[in-house]
């Protein structure tokens, strides 16, 4: 009977150090994954918005949309995806990064979150809202716009692969004033 124990559990004892054994392996291919990722310098959009940041002297009005965008989607480093391939420690690794979306935070507190790159500005859509990313400010003031961009980088080393989520940050300054009616007797 002893003998038959021992060879119920010796069948496990292999299969829990082989199981050891992957899980070590796959640790190892997400460390090297992860020094790929964070050399891969990606960058904080450029942001596009209406009304312009106070450093080209615009000023948005309350009550009026706001409207965001990702001014440089052309660029790779900001908006994706790019691809990078590097041998780490005797194993290639490579690493694709993606945008999934852009948290703006508004700096009055409230946050919105676009999918995309949000729709371009054009004077002809007048006070209209933006049909895919825009907000709008209730009070007057000096205020912070920060987009923070959540990217998917998916990586494959040697056989295991997996996805790493990073963020990257730009912000610029936004002034928000008030229209005051001025009625005049003829």
């Amino acid at each position: 009977m002893a003998d038959q124990q021992f060879h119920t559990r010796f069948p496990s004892q292999p299969r829990e150090l082989l199981a050891d054994r992957r899980l070590a392996l796959v640790e190892q291919r997400l460390r090297l994954a992860t020094e790929v990722v964070a050399r891969m310098q990606l960058q904080g959009i450029e942001i596009g918005m209406t009304p312009k940041g106070t450093d080209e002297r615009g000023v948005g009005a309350v009550g009026l949309p706001a409207w965001m965008w990702v001014g440089n989607t052309g660029d790779p480093l900001a908006w994706g995806p790019y691809t990078v391939t590097e041998e780490v420690d005797g194993v290639q690794v490579t690493a694709t990064a993606r945008p999934k979306f852009v948290t703006w935070d508004m700096g009055d507190g409230t946050q919105v979150v676009c999918e995309g790159p949000g729709t371009p500005y054009e004077r002809s859509f007048g006070k209209k809202e933006s049909p895919t990313c825009g907000h709008t400010y209730m009070e007057m003031g000096d205020y912070t716009v920060a987009a923070i961009t959540t990217w998917s980088v998916e990586w494959e080393a040697e056989g295991e692969s997996g996805v790493i989520e990073t963020l990257t940050r730009s912000s610029q300054p936004v002034k928000i004033g008030e229209f005051h009616a001025l009625n005049v007797k003829p």
